[in-house]
């Protein structure tokens, strides 16, 4: 039988989705007139480009994924292609992505311009950056031929060329032999065969006038007399050796036989005198592909803002704004000298373009007092918005603008957004920070009038000022921190959080804070109105202000006493209900009660008479199995002695036939997929067990409805007088059948003709009782049967109880189950270093209130100035309840509210020592310095 080879690799994806991608494909090769094949092939196995596409995407695309090491392997090990050979097959795979998508990746998810197939699929894949490529800086390597004009193709010849070996029939009969050719060995003759020696020439002569040589014909074998040699073979007796072929000679040139054709060929290799070079044979069109490409466009843009020329500078800024926006962290300050200068200073034009002031930037100390408009670029200019004043009182720009005007205005706008987009980059942030003239250009952008000339500039000035005040030490009388908390009173919502954010990130990656100091009280009654708005993000940046700013004795002091007190207090309870902002509420049991469960049952129930009838109509083993479904159930570890199932089943099928032991054993293992037969060994006997099964408490039918008990107990009086008891023992399958069952057969209550139960009344002529005898019922006896009839429905079971299900769970083995007793709290956001959010900071700002009152009180004992307790009393005096009930209720910031609860009863005991109060300060601040 002959079997086909399994084929390694994956077979072509014919999915929709794979399908969908391939005619994407095909449209989008057809548009750029290049071929595309569906199913590209690698070493023979089909490549689904769908999943090559995912893979390399994942991986970053074709140029992260080269510019790695050695990552195209993995990604070759995805598609099966053998390991054989991993470098070739690798290199084959990345050449498919190469050809039929990296243009398609370029163009679709960078949503550039791929390169044209000149310098993309028509060469080969070596090398990366494919979306850096183009023809002015990428050069073809082509073979040197092509460097030579091809003017004289008819001018070789065939003597010219090396003469190409004509393939022979034995040579056809020696390569058919292997998978790979031959190397023309000469093969062994065969036994019977006389070795015959070959006189032709391995390589055939031409003569110099392109004629062959004669090649004489073998003679055919003549016709002899038969001789003795008739025995031998007939190839011996005919063997003829061939005669030897005469040999070619061809005449040598040399100077002596042909003088003439030497001296002709000593003047062609004589030097001929050069030819002029004019001027345009320098020119770059005329020089080969790759020579004087120029410098690449970074170095291209710097030189271009640096010139001064305004084309120079209008290109240079086009594309700074996308290489920025695209490639912007690789693109780095430190690596241009004075790129981040030649911004800074083009931006500053924009005083130029509206008011005519041309500011001048000086590097030698003193000389930018001369004149107002000179700037400080080395210590930076400390009274700079006392010029600025000169500014706002210049006229407001003529309000109609001509093209050239909204053109100049269009790039100094790009130049803000180049610093905006390059200082997203940590480092160039940084690195633009330590420069003075940089607060002088955020100062001048911030001071400018408000109008909708200035207010994209200003948009980008706010940006840049995120950034980089993070690394700047800002003291309150510098004019950049003066410009920033002017507009904290300002009314459009995104300037004031883009000044929130650059007061809150001052100094932040500095190793020592920045005091919040000289803030107006109107900036701050404001901030505490925000907190009341329904905005998230602004209420975030408004606490993170606020807990700064009431880090500070000195600025809490000035915000209580010069202040409307009511606004202080408003901002305590508004604090306090942000407590739970955020917050999801969850619920929890708490165990109050342990369940009481029942115990095992070892008794197996026997099945009622018509379920009985019911299994007889079934033939062995499926009554069987009908059986044990009905008496048994499964449980681990639970365990029945097989003697002991064998005699239930035995007796209770005794008069019919019935299955021999070892089956009956064999077919419990059947029906129960847990139960097993087992031998525990012992010193004698060993007892033989099924386990994994155990007696069901109700017996079930068969369609698993447990049936009822009658726990009726049925007084009976023996000879000797002696009144016993006996269960009734009868299993009924509804609660209303259990029911009928007891009025019919216990009490003996005659029907009517309708169905119904007479209603039996005691009397004088005729008395009756209706004793109850379910066990533990101490009622007594009733004297109609319509009382006796509802209350001994009390006893009877309910539908949904758990022992009437077919399989007892867990609830149907207790007793009395577990009370539990539910509990709701609520949760606020957290993260890995714990508590965040607006819940977290609010707490944090009533911290710093509670300590600060206490800290002012001990520096003012006397209260000379303000009575600090009554100030503590007045902001938390009534909202102490609320406290507690959100510590309780808020766990995860339950310990910090019983801090500031702590504070705001008893304060910093006098009793204290120095060292515990600045332990207990440090442990109270951890939380705070982990938020910032």
């Amino acid at each position: 039988m002959v079997t086909t080879p399994r084929t390694r690799g994956m077979s072509p994806d014919h999915s929709p989705e794979s399908e969908a991608f391939l005619d994407k494909l095909q449209d989008f090769h057809n548009e750029r007139g290049t071929h595309f094949e569906r199913h590209p092939k690698v070493s023979g196995r089909p490549v689904p480009l769908l999943k090559l596409y995912s893979n390399v995407m994942s991986k970053g695309g074709y140029d992260q994924v080269t510019a790695g090491n050695m990552l195209w392997r993995p990604i070759s090990r995805d598609f099966q292609l053998g390991p054989a050979h991993e470098a070739a097959m690798t290199f084959q795979l990345k050449t498919v992505y190469y050809k039929y998508l990296a243009a398609y990746e370029i163009a679709t998810h960078w949503n550039e311009k791929p390169p044209p197939p000149e310098i993309l699929e028509n060469i080969s894949a070596k090398g990366g950056n494919l979306r850096e490529r183009t023809l002015e800086n990428y050069q073809v390597s082509g073979p040197r031929e092509s460097l030579v004009p091809m003017d004289h193709e008819s001018s070789s010849d065939e003597e010219s060329k090396t003469p190409k070996r004509e393939p022979t029939e034995n040579d056809d009969q020696q390569n058919s032999g292997g998978r790979y050719p031959t190397r023309n060995l000469r093969q062994d003759p065969k036994k019977t065969q006389l070795y015959q020696p070959d006189t032709t020439p391995g390589r055939q002569v031409r003569n110099r006038t392109g004629t062959h040589s004669p090649q004489p014909q073998p003679h055919p074998a003549s016709s002899q007399p038969k001789s003795e040699s008739n025995s031998l073979p007939p190839n011996i007796s005919e063997y003829m050796p061939k005669p030897q072929m005469p040999l070619t000679l061809r005449p040598v040139v040399t100077p002596g036989s042909n003088p003439l054709q030497f001296q002709s060929e000593k003047a062609r290799l004589k030097p001929q005198p050069r030819s002029k070079i004019l001027p345009q044979h320098n020119l770059k069109p005329n020089l080969p592909p790759g020579i004087l490409n120029g410098p690449n466009i970074y170095i291209r843009c710097l030189y271009g803002l640096r010139s001064g020329v305004q084309e120079e500078q209008d290109f240079a800024l086009h594309h700074l704004v996308k290489v920025s926006h695209e490639r912007w962290e690789k693109y780095k300050f430190e690596g241009f000298p004075l790129l981040a200068e030649t911004l800074l200073e083009k931006a500053l034009q924009i005083s130029t373009l509206l008011y005519g002031i041309k500011w001048e930037i000086t590097y030698q100390p003193g000389k930018s007092a001369e004149k107002p408009t000179i700037l400080d670029g080395t210590y930076g200019t400390a009274d700079l918005l006392d010029r600025l004043l000169y500014v706002q009182t210049l006229p407001e720009p003529d309000p109609i603008h001509t093209p050239e005007f909204q053109e100049r205005l269009e790039k100094i706008n790009e130049a803000a957004l180049v610093l905006r987009n390059m200082i997203l980059l940590e480092e160039n942030a940084r690195f633009i920070s330590q420069f003075p003239l940089t607060r002088d250009f955020l100062v001048i952008a911030l001071s400018l009038p408000r109008g909708p000339l200035t207010a994209e500039f200003r948009n980008h000035a706010l940006d840049i000022c995120e950034q980089v005040t993070k690394f700047m030490d800002l003291k309150a009388t510098e004019p950049l921190y003066k410009c920033l908390v002017e507009f904290l009173e300002r009314d459009d919502r995104g300037t004031i959080l883009g000044a929130l954010r650059s007061v809150n990130r001052i100094a932040l990656t500095l190793p020592h804070a920045n005091p919040l100091l000289n803030i107006p009280l109107a900036s701050i009654e404001k901030l505490c109105q925000y907190t009341l708005l329904e905005d998230d993000e602004l209420i975030s940046l408004t606490l993170d202000f606020l807990y700064q700013y009431t880090a500070i004795p000195e600025n809490l002091s000035e915000f209580l006493l010069n202040l409307d007190f009511s606004i202080p207090r408003a901002l305590v309870s508004r604090l306090v209900t942000l407590l739970l902002h955020s917050a999801t509420m969850h619920e929890e049991k708490i165990l109050v009660d342990s369940a009481v469960e029942r115990p095992p049952n070892t008794v197996i129930p026997r099945i009622p008479d018509d379920l009985f009838q019911q299994m007889l109509a079934f033939g062995e083993p499926k009554r069987s199995s009908y059986w044990l479904k009905s008496c048994f159930e499964e449980q681990r570890d639970s365990e029945i002695t097989q003697i002991q199932i064998w005699q239930a089943y035995q007796t209770r099928f005794q008069n019919h036939q019935h299955l021999a032991a070892a089956e009956f054993i064999k077919n419990v293992s059947n029906t129960f997929s847990g139960a097993n037969a087992q031998v525990i060994p012992q010193p004698s006997p060993p007892r033989f067990i099924i386990k994994g099964i155990r007696p069901k408490r109700r017996p079930t039918n068969l369609a698993s409805q447990a049936y009822r008990q009658c726990l009726w107990d049925t007084p009976n009086t023996d000879d000797k007088g002696v009144i016993t008891f006996k269960s009734c023992d009868e299993w009924l399958l509804e609660r209303e059948h259990l029911w009928q069952h007891i009025l019919t057969k216990h009490w003996m209550i005659p029907r009517l003709d309708t169905g119904q139960f007479k209603n039996v009344r005691s009397s004088s002529e005729a008395p009756v009782t209706f004793k109850c005898c379910w066990p533990d019922c101490t009622r007594p006896p009733f004297n109609n049967s319509v009382d006796a009839a509802v209350h001994v429905r009390l006893h009877l079971p309910d539908d949904d109880d758990p022992l009437n299900t077919a399989k007892s769970g867990t609830e149907a083995e207790l007793l009395k189950p577990a009370k539990y007793m539910t509990v709701q709290y609520y949760q606020t956001p957290v993260d890995q270093n714990g508590p965040t959010g607006v819940s977290f900071q609010a707490i944090l700002i009533l911290r710093n209130l509670a300590r600060n009152i206490n800290r002012l009180s001990k520096a003012d004992p006397n209260g000379a100035k303000a009575n600090w307790p009554q100030k503590m009393d007045g902001l938390f005096g009534g909202l102490k309840l609320r406290l507690w009930d959100v510590a309780g209720k808020n766990r995860l910031l339950a310990y910090l509210i019983a801090d500031l609860m702590a504070m705001v009863e008893k304060g910093e005991s006098d009793d204290l020592e120095e060292g515990d109060d600045a332990a207990k300060m440090a442990k109270g601040g951890a939380a705070e310095r982990d938020m910032l």
